[in-house]
């Protein structure tokens, strides 16, 4: 696993390309209809030339799991950069919901993913590494919540109090209130021929937004 977070920090052109396919491929077909074959005939490359640079197909998907959870840090640390706390909250609940929840945001990460391969003999060997990064990436995530709430109490719209459980709890409610409602339209296709109503984002981040504020401003 040590030797995944290394290597995803020095890519070579081939590497980002493997990435790019392979981040597709279990987009759209999920972990165990994607064929390494298919990535390799994609990119005009042998398949074996796919493993000599991923190890294996779950240390492919983990790596393209891991490249994107870096990514988003990157684009997180960058919302300091943003002036005001209402638009620095807004960023981060897109980037959650990007990261972990919208289906058509063209990403594969999601807890569900994980799960599907969570028995596969090659994922367990590399949890001892993986849960310690996944649990730090959740640290980065609150930490930087608590930052931005910081900007909200520099500006007077929010108040002072335990604002590193609240943190917590921000991430937690976008995170697994989102996921609910993107899962319940995914039974909805497939137990509705498709007739589901697929939830309005922009209406419901909202919503989440105006409550978690309404929780958060002086009382």
């Amino acid at each position: 696993m040590n030797d995944i977070i290394l290597k995803l920090k020095n890519l070579s052109d081939l590497d980002k390309r493997i990435l790019y396919e392979a981040k597709k491929q279990f987009s759209e077909n999920g972990f165990y209809k994607t064929n390494v074959d298919d990535i390799a005939d994609k990119l005009s490359i042998g398949k074996g030339t796919v493993y000599r640079h991923f190890g294996n197909k779950i240390e492919l998907f983990l790596s393209v799991t891991i490249n994107d959870l870096e990514i988003t840090k990157q684009k997180v640390s960058e919302i300091k950069l943003v002036s005001g706390f209402m638009k620095s909250l807004d960023i981060m609940f897109d980037l959650i919901i990007d990261m972990f929840v919208d289906k058509n945001s063209n990403n594969p990460i999601s807890l569900e993913s994980i799960m599907a391969i969570h028995k596969e003999e090659g994922f367990v060997k590399l949890l001892p590494v993986f849960l310690p990064y996944i649990f730090s990436y959740r640290e980065f995530m609150i930490n930087s919540i608590l930052s931005i709430l910081r900007i909200g109490v520099e500006e007077k719209i929010i108040d002072d109090k335990e604002l590193e459980q609240k943190s917590e709890l921000i991430f937690v409610l976008v995170l697994n209130y989102f996921k609910f409602k993107f899962f319940a339209f995914s039974l909805g296709e497939q137990f509705t021929n498709n007739i589901a109503r697929e939830p309005d984002r922009e209406r419901i981040k909202k919503m989440v937004k105006n409550f978690i504020l309404n929780g958060l401003k002086e009382r």
